[in-house]
């Protein structure tokens, strides 16, 4: 994850919200504040 905010991109089949990075096209279905969440602890673990 390149650490961009991310954007609303639909939904799935299931109607989980989606997500997209507009700089590196990433998709996710996690949302933002999880990701973020995942993103430090992330960054603690493997500095």
């Amino acid at each position: 994850m390149c650490g961009h905010p991310m954007k609303k991109n639909g939904r799935t089949g299931k109607g989980v919200q989606r997500w997209e990075c507009p700089a590196c096209r990433l998709s996710s279905t996690m949302p933002q504040r999880e990701r973020k969440q995942a993103r430090a602890l992330e960054v603690f673990v493997f500095t």
